[in-house]
C-alpha cells in the first residue's frame, strides 16, 4: 500500500484549482521537460510538486504566479529530490472564457502554446462574489493513474484505503467519485466511499451521479441520510 501511495503522489498529483467567477477561464501549466514544481496563485502556495496544473474557473485579469522547480538526482542507491528553485515569478494576463496551454520553457519564461475558446456560464444578475480561496480538484491526469494503481491492487481494502487517500488530499467530482465506486465489487465498500468523498466534492449539486453507482436502493437512503446529517 505504501508503495502505491507514494507512486501515486510523486506522478500524478496534478492539480486543479477552482473559484467561482461568471467567465471564468482556465489555465494548464507544466514545465518543458515535465519536472515537478510547486504552484503559487495569487499569494497562496500549493505544495503537491506536480508535473503539471489545471487552474480551473480563474478570474480574468492579472494573476501573480511563482513556479518552483524539484530536480532529482541519483545517489548511487535511489533518486532523492533537491532543494526548490524558482524559475518563473511575475504577473501573467488571462483572458475571459479561455482555456490557456502553456509552460515555462527552457529559459525560465511563461509561454502560452494554445488558447481555446470556452463556453459563456450563464449567472444570475445578483451581486457577484469571488471567493478568496481555492479548492484543490483531481486533475484528469491524476485520476486516470489513481484507477490504474486502484486497479492493480487485488484487496478492495487496500484499494478503498488508497481512494480516501487521494481524494482527502484532492478534493473531486461527483463524476470522479461514481467512476471510483465502480471500481469495488463490495456494496458496503462503495457506500463507506460516497461517505468520505461528499465533503470533498467540488460540485455537491450533482451527487445524484453517484447514487447511480449504487446496485441497492437501501444505500442510497443511506447515503442521502448522511447528507442530511451533515447540513
Amino acid at each position: 500500500m505504501k508503495k502505491f501511495l507514494m507512486t501515486f503522489a510523486f506522478v500524478s498529483m496534478a492539480l486543479t484549482l477552482a473559484a467561482s467567477h461568471p467567465n471564468p477561464s482556465e489555465l494548464i501549466l507544466s514545465l518543458h521537460d515535465g519536472a515537478a514544481f510547486n504552484l503559487t496563485v495569487d499569494n497562496r502556495t500549493f505544495h503537491q510538486q506536480a508535473s503539471s496544473y489545471t487552474i480551473a474557473d480563474l478570474r480574468p485579469g492579472k494573476h501573480y504566479i511563482e513556479v518552483m522547480r524539484f530536480d532529482r538526482s541519483f545517489n548511487g542507491l535511489y533518486y532523492v529530490m533537491g532543494a526548490p528553485r524558482v524559475v518563473f515569478s511575475g504577473n501573467i494576463q488571462v483572458p475571459a472564457r479561455k482555456r490557456l496551454f502553456a509552460h515555462i520553457d527552457h529559459r525560465n519564461r511563461f509561454v502560452v502554446t494554445e488558447k481555446v475558446a470556452l463556453r459563456p456560464v450563464q449567472v444570475n444578475h445578483g451581486p457577484a462574489h469571488y471567493p478568496a480561496t481555492y479548492r484543490v480538484v483531481m486533475s484528469p491526469q491524476a485520476f486516470k493513474v489513481l484507477k490504474e494503481s486502484m486497479a492493480n491492487i487485488r484487496f478492495e481494502s487496500r484499494r478503498l484505503e488508497l481512494a480516501q487517500h487521494a481524494i482527502i488530499t484532492n478534493n473531486v467530482t461527483s463524476a470522479q467519485i461514481s467512476e471510483l465506486m465502480g471500481l469495488f465489487a463490495f456494496e458496503s465498500n462503495r457506500l463507506t466511499l460516497a461517505k468520505v468523498a461528499y465533503t470533498h466534492t467540488v460540485d455537491p449539486q450533482n451527487y445524484f451521479l453517484v447514487h447511480r453507482a449504487f446496485r441497492f436502493s437501501s444505500s442510497s437512503r443511506d447515503l442521502n441520510r448522511f447528507i442530511v446529517s451533515n447540513h
